[in-house]
Protein backbone atom coordinates (compact mmCIF):
# COMPACT_ATOMS: atom_id res chain seq x y z
CA UNK A 1 0.00 0.00 0.00
CA UNK A 2 0.95 3.39 -0.66
CA UNK A 3 -0.11 6.83 -0.68
CA UNK A 4 1.19 10.59 -1.37
CA UNK A 5 1.57 12.55 1.62
CA UNK A 6 3.03 15.75 -0.29
CA UNK A 7 1.21 17.45 -3.48
CA UNK A 8 2.74 18.42 -6.43
CA UNK A 9 6.54 18.12 -7.16
CA UNK A 10 7.57 17.81 -3.47
CA UNK A 11 5.44 14.68 -3.26
CA UNK A 12 6.79 11.60 -0.87
CA UNK A 13 5.51 7.83 -0.99
CA UNK A 14 4.17 5.89 2.14
CA UNK A 15 6.04 2.05 1.66
CA UNK A 16 5.10 -0.65 3.67
CA UNK A 17 5.96 -4.69 3.80
CA UNK A 18 5.33 -7.59 5.43
CA UNK A 19 8.32 -8.99 7.15
CA UNK A 20 9.53 -11.55 10.62
CA UNK A 21 8.94 -9.99 13.64
CA UNK A 22 12.04 -10.95 14.92
CA UNK A 23 13.67 -9.29 11.32
CA UNK A 24 11.98 -6.15 12.32
CA UNK A 25 12.95 -6.07 15.71
CA UNK A 26 16.44 -6.36 14.91
CA UNK A 27 16.44 -3.90 12.22
CA UNK A 28 14.40 -1.44 14.32
CA UNK A 29 17.48 -1.84 17.09
CA UNK A 30 19.92 -1.21 14.25
CA UNK A 31 17.84 1.97 12.69
CA UNK A 32 17.33 3.51 16.52
CA UNK A 33 21.45 3.32 16.92
CA UNK A 34 22.50 4.64 13.43
CA UNK A 35 19.56 6.83 12.57
CA UNK A 36 17.13 7.09 15.21
CA UNK A 37 14.08 6.04 13.69
CA UNK A 38 12.41 3.22 11.61
CA UNK A 39 12.03 5.38 9.04
CA UNK A 40 15.12 7.02 8.76
CA UNK A 41 16.93 4.11 8.72
CA UNK A 42 14.67 2.60 5.60
CA UNK A 43 15.22 5.91 3.75
CA UNK A 44 18.88 5.72 4.43
CA UNK A 45 19.10 2.67 2.98
CA UNK A 46 16.85 3.12 -0.09
CA UNK A 47 19.17 6.42 -0.78
CA UNK A 48 22.06 3.94 -0.78
CA UNK A 49 21.01 1.61 -3.03
CA UNK A 50 19.88 4.33 -5.75
CA UNK A 51 23.31 6.14 -5.27
CA UNK A 52 20.75 9.32 -4.61
CA UNK A 53 22.90 11.95 -3.21
CA UNK A 54 20.85 13.97 -1.14
CA UNK A 55 21.88 17.56 -0.41
CA UNK A 56 19.45 18.48 2.10
CA UNK A 57 19.72 18.20 6.01
CA UNK A 58 15.98 18.74 6.50
CA UNK A 59 13.15 16.28 7.61
CA UNK A 60 12.02 16.27 4.15
CA UNK A 61 13.33 17.54 0.62
CA UNK A 62 12.44 22.12 0.69
CA UNK A 63 9.91 23.54 -1.12
CA UNK A 64 10.95 24.87 -4.38
CA UNK A 65 9.94 28.30 -3.40
CA UNK A 66 12.36 30.46 -2.56
CA UNK A 67 10.62 32.11 0.92
CA UNK A 68 8.99 28.70 1.41
CA UNK A 69 12.37 26.85 1.54
CA UNK A 70 13.66 29.15 3.41
CA UNK A 71 11.01 30.10 5.88
CA UNK A 72 10.92 25.70 6.30
CA UNK A 73 14.82 25.66 6.60
CA UNK A 74 14.69 28.53 9.85
CA UNK A 75 11.99 26.36 11.07
CA UNK A 76 13.76 23.02 11.70
CA UNK A 77 17.32 24.92 12.84
CA UNK A 78 15.65 26.45 15.62
CA UNK A 79 13.60 23.11 16.18
CA UNK A 80 16.72 21.31 16.57
CA UNK A 81 18.67 23.76 18.49
CA UNK A 82 15.79 23.65 21.04
CA UNK A 83 16.35 20.15 21.27
CA UNK A 84 12.93 19.54 20.01
CA UNK A 85 12.35 15.83 20.01
CA UNK A 86 9.20 15.50 18.12
CA UNK A 87 9.85 18.68 16.14
CA UNK A 88 6.99 20.72 17.58
CA UNK A 89 7.41 24.45 17.62
CA UNK A 90 5.00 27.08 19.08
CA UNK A 91 2.85 29.21 16.46
CA UNK A 92 4.35 32.70 18.03
CA UNK A 93 7.70 31.05 17.45
CA UNK A 94 7.15 30.10 14.22
CA UNK A 95 5.52 33.33 13.63
CA UNK A 96 8.74 35.00 14.79
CA UNK A 97 10.97 32.87 13.10
CA UNK A 98 9.71 33.20 9.48
CA UNK A 99 8.86 36.83 9.82
CA UNK A 100 11.63 39.38 8.38
CA UNK A 101 13.68 37.34 5.98
CA UNK A 102 14.51 37.95 2.61
CA UNK A 103 10.50 39.26 1.87
CA UNK A 104 10.28 41.60 5.28
CA UNK A 105 7.03 39.67 5.93
CA UNK A 106 5.29 40.51 9.58
CA UNK A 107 4.36 38.14 11.71
CA UNK A 108 0.78 38.00 10.29
CA UNK A 109 1.96 37.96 7.02
CA UNK A 110 4.53 35.17 7.80
CA UNK A 111 1.13 32.75 9.30
CA UNK A 112 -0.57 33.61 6.34
CA UNK A 113 1.75 33.86 2.93
CA UNK A 114 4.49 30.49 4.91
CA UNK A 115 2.99 28.47 7.70
CA UNK A 116 -0.28 28.40 6.19
CA UNK A 117 1.39 27.01 2.29
CA UNK A 118 3.78 24.74 4.32
CA UNK A 119 0.72 23.14 5.91
CA UNK A 120 -0.82 22.43 2.66
CA UNK A 121 1.83 21.28 1.62
CA UNK A 122 2.14 18.31 4.33
CA UNK A 123 5.79 20.04 5.81
CA UNK A 124 3.89 21.27 9.03
CA UNK A 125 0.53 20.02 10.96
CA UNK A 126 -0.81 22.54 13.15
CA UNK A 127 -2.09 21.32 16.04
CA UNK A 128 -3.63 22.83 19.63
CA UNK A 129 -3.00 21.64 23.17
CA UNK A 130 -5.38 21.26 26.00
CA UNK A 131 -4.58 25.22 27.11
CA UNK A 132 -5.77 26.22 23.86
CA UNK A 133 -2.06 27.62 22.33
CA UNK A 134 -1.52 26.50 18.77
CA UNK A 135 1.47 24.60 17.69
CA UNK A 136 3.25 23.55 14.48
CA UNK A 137 4.73 19.64 14.23
CA UNK A 138 7.05 19.70 11.11
CA UNK A 139 6.42 16.29 9.65
CA UNK A 140 8.60 13.89 8.51
CA UNK A 141 10.80 14.35 11.81
CA UNK A 142 11.23 11.47 13.79
CA UNK A 143 8.41 9.76 11.94
CA UNK A 144 5.93 12.33 12.26
CA UNK A 145 3.74 11.50 9.37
Amino acid sequence: MSGNTLAGADREQRVSLRADPDLVDDFDDWADEHHGSRSAGLRALMRRATGDDRTWSTPRQPPTEELLSDAYRRLVDVARATGSQSGYIRESTARRVCAGGKAGLSKDDARDRLLRPLVERGYLRRVGNVHGDTSYQILGWDDAE
